[in-house]
């Protein structure tokens, strides 16, 4: 059982958040998570945790989190998951490089260098997507 099938039996709506800035080493990349987290902490969700993994010797982890990983869970409202898709969008949008990707269950929002209205159109089948659960 991973960290989010344990979350996920308790909420409605969880789920993973990755993040990625190619210039950022693992510190950095540690501190972008931490404030991303903060910022959603100031939205509606119930919940924003840093996922914890067993590290071996070499791999990409702080202090046992993996790094530009968060488990949120959202509830159930569409409001909440627009809030949580904006706070990310801005995130990204601060450096054009940057990924995000948002997985709830077998759905997939991933936000790259596609041009703003491929992403509009990305948010509103992913949220349809979800709606139907």
């Amino acid at each position: 059982m991973t960290a989010y099938d344990a979350v996920s039996k308790d909420f409605e709506l969880t789920g993973i958040i990755r993040l990625g800035d190619p210039g950022a080493d693992p510190e950095r990349l540690d501190e972008l998570t931490q404030a991303v987290r903060a910022d959603l902490l100031e939205t509606h969700i119930s919940a924003a945790s840093l996922v914890q993994v067993m590290t071996p010797d070499g791999a990409r982890a702080v202090d046992g989190n993996q790094i530009g990983e968060l488990i949120v869970v959202l509830g159930s409202s569409t409001v909440v998951l627009r809030s949580v898709i904006q706070v990310l969008r801005a995130w990204r949008d601060r450096r054009p490089e940057r990924t995000v990707e948002l997985t709830v269950g077998k759905d997939q929002l991933k936000l790259n260098d596609a041009t703003r209205e491929q992403q509009d159109r990305a948010v509103e089948a992913f949220i349809a997507a979800i709606r139907k659960k």
